[in-house]
């Protein structure tokens, strides 16, 4: 008897099955709700808050409350985004800070118009999110993270734009203390930062990867310690960027990209067109950076180094090329490594450039410790006949 009646309840329990996940819309009028806070509030794991074709100024900052939702926004017949999630200039957009995973999820969103100390479009702690064909337009904050601070979190962003973001370090996203996000296929565009890191701060631990990332007319040169138009990594951590771009970013050190310490992996990465007080491609300050099959074209800089800088670094090149890079294709101090594993077609061309020139002769004493402009010719042997 005991059995059957247990038996009973399990198929019971089987008909009736978890609750299944519910769609809520939010809309001004004729939705199940007005406020975006007001669905979050109701929602279970696992439901989806729909917006609408329109503009959402919520007066708040919006908080998922550590919920396994979906927050999607509509989009037109060309897919552009048109849902608008506003902060009128006065607060934080979304937060995430209660454990949030990858199974909260933000999709096709415009999130403009934030202001915070810290992350204006989007602050993250200890939370990683998933992110795709959203978009961080005029964010602002005095802090870093204009359009996203990530601390000890980990999102994923996919077809993700950061545009016209600023903050003092890190304009479009600002990476924090072991902070590894995911992005792939996102441009960052426009953004700055007067101190480091026009578009994305690494500070301390972090090690993101990006794929097939464009960072495009980023700023940061405001400050003359400062740089990293494009990104700035500081710290221990090691990015690791597969097939992006950096093209017409400025600032004063390292234009595109500017790292000081641990290890950056570079992998069919294109440097064109980006300028800098020093370096306009990369600055290399007491760090491991290894570069396969990358091209720098049409840097510049004030000093020698256009393409690349090493200050008490160690660079690896791997099969990359430098074409007119201005005034000099790389430079290095005496206490750097450099390794060419390339096999140019002209022999004695270091740089890469088409010729054996004059730049080949300073890049290659400067791999053996010899000033360009003191070191003498060694003696030539006699015939002993």
């Amino acid at each position: 008897m005991i059995r059957r009646a247990l038996t009973s309840i399990l198929v019971f329990a089987g008909m009736i099955g978890p609750a299944s996940a519910e769609t809520i819309t939010v809309c001004a009028k004729g939705c199940d709700y007005a406020s975006i806070n007001a669905a979050i509030a109701v929602a279970s794991d696992g439901d989806v808050i729909q917006l609408s074709a329109e503009t959402y100024y919520e007066g708040e900052q919006i908080d998922t409350l550590g919920k396994a939702i979906t927050l999607q926004g509509a989009t037109d017949e060309a897919g552009n985004t048109v849902s608008i999630l506003d902060g009128g200039g006065s607060h934080r957009v979304i937060q995430c800070q209660r454990g949030e995973s990858a199974s909260t999820a933000f999709s096709n969103l415009l999130i403009r118009n934030g202001r915070d100390t810290n992350g204006a479009g989007m602050y993250n702690k200890a939370s990683s999110p998933t992110l795709t064909d959203c978009v961080f337009v005029d964010n602002q904050c005095i802090g870093r993270g204009g359009g996203m601070y990530n601390k000890e979190s980990s999102p994923t962003l996919v077809r993700t734009r950061f545009v016209r973001n600023r903050a003092s370090s890190g304009g479009g996203i600002y990476n924090f203390d072991g902070s590894s996000p995911t992005l792939v296929d996102c441009r960052l565009e426009g953004n700055s930062a007067p101190t480091v890191g026009g578009g994305m701060t690494n500070w301390k631990a972090c090690s993101p990867i990006l794929t097939r990332c464009a960072f495009v007319d980023n700023t940061s040169d405001d400050s003359s310690g400062g740089g990293g138009g494009g990104m700035y990594n500081y710290g221990s951590g090691s990015p690791r960027l597969d097939s992006c771009s950096f093209v017409g970013n400025t600032s004063t050190n390292g234009a595109g990209i500017y790292v000081v310490g641990g290890v950056l992996i570079l992998n069919d990465c294109l440097f064109q067109m980006n300028v800098a007080d020093i370096a306009g491609g990369i600055c290399n300050e007491y760090a491991v950076v290894t570069a396969t099959r990358c091209f720098f074209r049409k840097n510049s800089a004030a000093e020698s180094g256009a393409a690349m800088t090493i200050k008490r670094g160690s660079s690896l090149l791997v099969d990359c090329g430098f074409e007119e890079n201005a005034p000099t294709a790389i430079t290095m101090d005496a206490e750097s490594a450099l390794q060419i594993t390339n096999r140019p077609a002209v022999p004695g061309d270091l740089d890469l450039d088409g010729d054996f020139d004059e730049d080949d002769a300073r890049l290659a004493m400067s791999m053996f410790d010899l000033d360009a402009e003191t070191a003498e010719p060694r003696p030539r042997r006699t015939d002993p006949r």
